[in-house]
């Protein structure tokens, strides 16, 4: 979350389902005029709200949230997993994971684009965000 001023403070981050349900909190930290929240083993093919509690800067204090869809394979964010997207991380394989590009080809994460991850888009071939 970025904002029009330096960030001197943030608090705890909470993600909520569709329903409002809390599904799972949330490490913040502070770059600048920037609050990153780290999320971690939230379900793919689902949009969420994620709130901060307490960001406070010169001109006070908020709690901004913010909605988001989360889709595993969606590489080239259409809001489907579509062959478009195999073939993106297909085209990916054995580069390094360098860029906020490559990272949405590894689909688990482990630091490589691998036959794996291209398994794992096929697998949700078809799948779309509700």
């Amino acid at each position: 979350m970025t904002f029009n001023q330096p960030v001197l403070a943030a608090g705890s981050a909470s993600v909520r389902d569709a329903g409002g349900a809390l599904i799972a909190s949330a490490e913040t930290s502070i770059a600048g005029n920037t609050v990153v929240v780290t999320l971690a083993a939230i379900a793919g093919s689902q949009r969420v709200t994620v709130a901060v509690n307490g960001v406070s800067g010169a001109n006070g204090s908020i709690n901004p949230q913010v909605s988001l869809g989360l889709l595993v394979g969606d590489a080239g964010n259409s809001r489907a997993v579509t062959a478009a997207d195999i073939a993106a991380i297909k085209a990916s394989l054995g580069l390094p994971v360098n860029s906020v590009l490559r990272a949405r080809h590894d689909l688990n994460a482990d630091g490589e684009i691998t036959a794996a991850d291209v398994s794992a888009a096929r697998a949700r071939s078809g799948v779309a965000l509700p």
